[in-house]
Parts: C-alpha cells; sequence; structure tokens
C-alpha cells in the first residue's frame, strides 16, 4: 500500500501526497476496547456492536447467544464470563483480514489495545470506531500521522518515487519539481493542481488527470502528459521543448512574456484565459502546432507574436484581436470555416493539404498559401499575395482579390478574380477556369493552361497551352481561344 506524507513546511503545509515506493512510514493509529459499565466487567447484549476502520475497510463485529447476527456483520460468540467473550473478539479481530488488529489482549481485565497495521495510512487510520451497547466501551481509532514529505519544503526532489497528489488540495505548490531520476513519477488525481515554477524531467514523469500549473520556465526531456497544464508565467519565461510534446490541454495565464526557444507542440487545446491573460506568448520565428482549437475568452488581453507557423484545426477568437501583432501565419491543420471573429485584417494563412477553409464571412488576408482548398459561397475573399501550392479557390458569389498570385505547385485558377500579377514556377501548370486579366505582368516560368478561356496581358515566357495546342513563347495582349 502507498505510503502517505503530510507536507509540514514551505507553502504546501497541510497538503497530502502518497508514495508508491518504500519509504519512511507514518505513525500507526491506535485505539482499545473494553467491556465494562464504570468500570465494573459487564457482558455485552446480545445485538451490540463494535464497527472499526482500518482508513478503508470497516468491519461490524457484532456480539451474539443465538447463533443469529446482521447480514455481513462478523459474529462474537458471548462466553460465560466476560473474560471468555472478550477472548472471542480478540480472535474475531485477528482473523478479519483488515489493517487493524490487536496489539495487545488482557482478557482477564476485559480489555484490548488494537493498532492500524499499515502506518502509511497516516491520518486515514483516525477513524473513530463506533459502539453500540452499555458495556462497550472504546477509544480511538486516534494518533496515526503522515511524516514529513521526503525532499518536502518548497522544492520536491523526487528521487526515484511515484507520488500521487490524492488530497489536502485543491492546489498544492512547490518551487520546483525535480524527476529526472529514473522510476520517478507524480501523478495529479483529478479536481487537484500542482503549482510550481519549474520542471524538469524526462518522458511522462508528470502525468494524471489534474492540473499542472507551470509558474515559470519549463523545459522538456521527453514528452508530457497532463490532463491540464496552466502556463502562468510573470516576468520573461522560457519554453523549450527539446522535439518533444505537451500532452494535454494548455490554458496561458501569463502577465509577462513566455518565449518559445524551438518549435512546440501540444496535444490538446491551446486558450488564452480570460482575464487572467494579459501577457505574450512569443513564438518568434519557431513553429507552434496544436492539435486542438486555439481559443481566447472574451476578457483576455493576451496576445500571440512572432513569425513562425501556427497550426490548428479550429481557431475560436472571443477577445479583442489576440493576433493584432502577429506576423507569422495562421494555417488550418484540419477543415474548418475562416476567417474568425475579432481578428485583424491583414493576416497571413495557410490552408494545408487535403483540408478545405471556407468562408463564414468576408476575409481579408496578408498572404494566402492555399495548398488545400478554400471555398468562397457569399462571401469576398481578399488577400495581398496568393500561393496556390497545389490548392484551389472555389467561388459561388462574392469577388476575389488575389493580389499577386504564384503558382508554386500545379493549381487550377479560380473563375472571375482580381489580381495583379501571374508568376508560375518551372515545370508547374497554371490551368485557367476563367478568363483571367492580371494587372500587371505575366511571368511564366512554367505552364499556363488557358483550356478554353482568355488570359489577357504579355506573357513574359515559357509554355502556353491553348486547348492543347503549343503557342510561342511570347505571346501579346489579348491572348484568345
Amino acid at each position: 500500500m502507498a505510503n502517505k506524507y503530510a507536507v509540514s513546511n514551505g507553502s504546501i503545509a497541510g497538503h497530502i501526497w502518497s508514495d508508491s515506493n518504500e519509504g519512511p512510514a507514518g505513525t500507526a493509529a491506535t485505539g482499545s476496547l473494553s467491556l465494562d459499565i464504570a468500570t465494573v466487567p459487564t457482558q455485552p447484549s446480545d445485538g451490540n456492536t463494535y464497527a472499526i476502520s482500518d482508513g478503508t475497510t470497516t468491519i461490524t463485529f457484532e456480539f451474539d447467544d443465538n447463533a443469529s447476527v446482521t447480514e455481513g456483520n462478523t459474529a462474537v460468540t458471548i462466553g460465560g464470563s466476560v473474560n471468555a467473550t472478550m477472548a472471542a473478539l480478540v480472535a474475531a479481530i485477528d482473523d478479519a483480514g483488515f489493517g487493524v488488529s490487536v496489539e495487545a489482549a488482557t482478557p482477564a481485565d476485559h480489555t484490548c489495545a488494537l493498532l492500524n497495521g499499515d502506518p502509511a495510512l497516516g491520518e486515514d487510520g483516525n477513524v473513530a470506531i463506533v459502539a453500540v451497547g452499555a458495556a462497550c466501551q472504546k477509544t480511538g481509532m486516534s494518533g496515526g500521522s503522515w511524516v514529513a514529505a521526503p525532499g518536502g519544503g518548497d522544492t520536491a526532489v523526487i528521487d526515484g518515487r511515484r507520488v500521487t497528489i490524492s488530497s489536502g488540495g485543491p492546489t498544492i505548490t512547490w518551487t520546483a519539481v525535480n524527476v529526472e531520476t529514473a522510476g520517478s513519477l507524480v501523478t495529479i488525481n483529478s479536481g487537484l493542481e500542482l503549482s510550481c515554477a519549474t520542471v524538469t524531467g524526462p518522458t511522462n514523469r508528470i502525468t494524471g488527470e489534474g492540473t499542472l500549473n507551470m509558474d515559470g520556465s519549463a523545459t522538456l526531456d521527453g514528452d508530457w502528459t497532463i490532463g491540464k497544464w496552466w502556463m502562468g508565467t510573470s516576468g520573461a519565461q522560457t519554453l523549450t521543448s527539446n522535439g518533444h510534446s505537451i500532452i494535454g490541454n494548455v490554458e496561458f495565464r501569463a502577465d509577462g512574456t513566455m518565449t518559445q526557444q524551438d518549435a512546440a507542440n501540444i496535444t490538446g487545446t491551446l486558450g488564452l484565459l480570460s482575464a487572467l491573460a494579459t501577457g505574450v506568448w512569443a513564438m518568434g520565428a519557431f513553429a507552434l502546432t496544436v492539435s486542438g482549437e486555439v481559443s481566447a475568452d472574451a476578457d483576455s488581453t493576451a496576445t500571440i507574436t512572432g513569425t513562425g507557423v501556427l497550426t490548428a484545426p479550429s481557431y475560436s477568437i472571443a477577445a479583442t484581436d489576440p493576433f493584432a501583432g502577429f506576423a507569422g501565419t495562421l494555417a488550418t491543420g484540419a477543415s474548418l470555416s475562416l476567417p474568425v471573429a475579432n481578428m485583424a485584417t491583414g493576416l497571413n494563412w495557410r490552408v494545408n493539404a487535403g483540408h478545405t477553409a471556407t468562408l463564414a464571412s468576408a476575409f481579408v488576408a496578408g498572404a494566402l498559401y492555399d495548398a488545400g482548398a478554400v471555398v468562397c459561397t457569399e462571401f469576398d475573399l481578399t488577400a495581398t499575395t496568393t500561393n496556390f501550392a497545389g490548392g484551389s479557390i472555389t467561388r459561388t458569389s462574392g469577388t476575389l482579390d488575389l493580389g499577386a498570385v504564384t503558382v508554386s505547385e500545379s493549381s487550377s485558377l479560380p473563375t472571375a478574380a482580381t489580381i495583379t500579377t501571374l508568376t508560375t514556377t518551372a515545370a508547374k501548370t497554371a490551368k485557367l477556369t476563367g478568363n483571367l486579366t492580371p494587372s500587371g505582368a505575366i511571368t511564366n516560368n512554367g505552364i499556363i493552361n488557358l483550356d478554353s478561356f482568355v488570359l489577357t496581358g504579355t506573357v513574359s515566357a515559357g509554355r502556353v497551352v491553348c486547348a492543347g495546342r503549343a503557342t510561342p513563347n511570347a505571346i501579346g495582349s489579348g491572348i484568345g481561344q
């Protein structure tokens, strides 16, 4: 059974954690029983009981003189004398097979002393004995306690122990948690929280369904799996992933700046949480990939900055533009509707291959990178630049103003789009699905397939295919069918 420890010092005084490895035990609970009234030895009556618990199991011992006891109770035969009855009670307790045993018995004095045989139960063994019957006297169980946690105080060095934070919550605060020693594991049970400034250690050394509240820098030496990870950083803090993942939902509650030191991966959601989030998540030039939704509560004033790529399947933004200072690219990791409300115009968007972005309102983008599919049903789409990387844009109604268009992978260009320039990459094909009239240069390093449509302008070079026929390299304005 796990040893339990009461933390007696530092900011975690009064909290409890348990350790499944061998370690210093606590103080066992004790108690006593006697059969008397006002110290005069007295026989119990038929049906009188003692209910005794070891902290996890409770057994009711029932005195009996007619071979009939309540279902579930353990029978204790009333003997020919008080001493004989006490001897029968002692034997019944010792044969019951639970944590409480008879430490000492003096049937001649109609008494016995009880001991919780698992001192690691500590305070959990302090369960009062319930006695029914005038002759059934008792004390305890009481006096059980846990020892101070090894490495206690404000810093917990687990040193190969397997620690479960199980009660005394809801919040336990440690300055640092070091779980680097082989075999170390900290489990945070559901509904409880471990708050610490720094965390070090390899794969899955902190786990559970509870919450890890990290108020400081974190260095991942392996994947970290946790029910919820609160990042409540203040001042200048850092997240170093070393190629590993945070597995769990991250809630950013910063009032300072948390700076990524490398590419980061969150297998879960990322939320900028309410009024607590006033700081900055600084991605820098690094990627941040989130498997779940990226959200920002209405009261949050936190922002995400950087020039890297933030990838998520969906964005739910109730805050006032948390990406106002973001110069990177927001990417779709799965099919979703965009743009998201309360987000500034001019954001760079990437639609990844195999995924679909459907306009839910008019959308003004900066750089649009299309490797998947963009669907415009009734809303306008505007972009400063558009890179067709094997993707498509389907237009039902509304206007398409795609700015400077580059075809970096063979793609079909949408019908009735307004563009400034058209550039194709070597060996890549831009296929028209409608007439196209760039207002600027057409730089053809690959292939332009007119099919049966009109491209108005001057093609600098390359190959132009019209209804399957090759045309000269340089063609003047007014290219026809």
